[in-house]
């Protein structure tokens, strides 16, 4: 206990001098585990393939850092369990959140539960958990509006919301045009036609899910650059419309593809304004849900069961649109 308390006052003595010399180096980010498989590993935050993961994070917050370091240092008093969450072992309970946090050259990491079945803060490295019953993780890190948020939020009920039961909005295929001509149903003779040819050809492409051996074609102007997918001679399977990464400029009027009037770089409010029901959850999307390097998007369905879209977003800009078309099954 008195190397414990040493290394607190330490810190906290560093604390108060750096007011007036050199700014401590501090940050807390604060994970969140949903969309988990009711029989995965229970650390879904030390291996991706039992749950997805999101995150906060904060900087200069040198006051909750020293509480995190005393609430740690001070678990040694309490009450504490094994904690059987190990590799290969399934059907525990699941950890719900990690925080790590930095001090100047210390960095940590505590995990813990807080729900109506058990409130525990756990040392992974240990392998114990510790009673938290007066949910005082909770009270230290809710200090910050952003982690109170996700803490309360309840990811699980929005992503089924957004991703497994979302409402979408369909489109008419009269609405999808290349060089005001729609495009569905054609086969690559004739899309290479309405382009003004492709200008390269790759090898077939396998897809092993729809068991499918795609050729893939690619045409290109001043700003896209465009994939098609055909299977043999039939008609285009899907296409993928691409902004040039790195452009800083855009010509719509060299655009060849108009998708119900909304192209490239167009802004999101236009699908919003559009289409309300794929639109919904897009605030959600964008602060809990993007791919690592940003996107998001907005599907919708084509009428009649002919396919699908997805407006690829970043930045609140379309900068890609992909489309999946469906025909009908041929009669033997």
């Amino acid at each position: 206990m008195k190397f414990t308390f040493s290394i607190i006052f330490l810190l906290y003595f560093s604390f108060l001098f750096s007011q007036d010399k050199i700014e401590n180096l501090t940050s807390i980010t604060l994970y969140k585990v949903y969309n988990e498989p009711d029989d995965g590993f229970c650390n879904s935050f030390i291996t991706k393939q039992s749950g997805q993961v999101v995150s906060k994070s904060i900087k200069d917050c040198d006051e909750l850092v020293l509480e995190l370091i005393k609430l740690k240092s001070n678990l040694k008093t309490r009450k504490s369990n094994d904690l059987f969450c190990h590799f290969g072992v399934i059907g525990c309970p699941s950890i719900e959140f990690m925080v790590t946090y930095q001090f100047n050259k210390l960095v940590d990491t505590l995990y813990f539960n807080n729900n109506e079945y058990e409130k525990v803060i756990i040392d992974w490295k240990y392998k114990k958990q510790f009673e938290d019953k007066n949910s005082e993780i909770i009270k230290i890190l809710n200090k910050n509006q952003n982690f109170k948020k996700l803490i309360e939020i309840n990811l699980d009920k929005i992503y089924r919301e957004t991703f497994e039961f979302e409402k979408r909005d369909s489109m008419s295929i009269e609405n999808l045009k290349i060089n005001n001509k729609n495009f569905y149903g054609l086969n690559k003779i004739k899309i290479d036609s309405l382009i003004g040819g492709f200008n390269s050809y790759v090898d077939i492409e396998k897809d092993l899910n729809n068991k499918k051996d795609y050729y893939k074609y690619y045409s290109h102007n001043q700003d896209t650059y465009n994939e098609y997918f055909f299977v043999n001679d039939f008609a285009l399977d899907k296409i993928f419309i691409k902004k040039i990464e790195g452009n800083g400029n855009y010509y719509p009027e060299d655009e060849i593809f108009n998708i119900n009037g909304i192209t490239l770089n167009d802004t999101e409010k236009l699908l919003i304004k559009k289409f309300t029901n794929s639109t919904k959850n897009l605030e959600y999307k964008k602060e809990f849900f993007k791919e690592e390097n940003g996107d998001y998007k907005v599907s919708l369905k084509i009428n009649d069961k002919k396919g699908t879209i997805d407006f690829i977003i970043n930045n609140e800009k379309i900068k890609q649109i992909e489309i999946d078309f469906y025909y009908p099954k041929p009669k033997n």
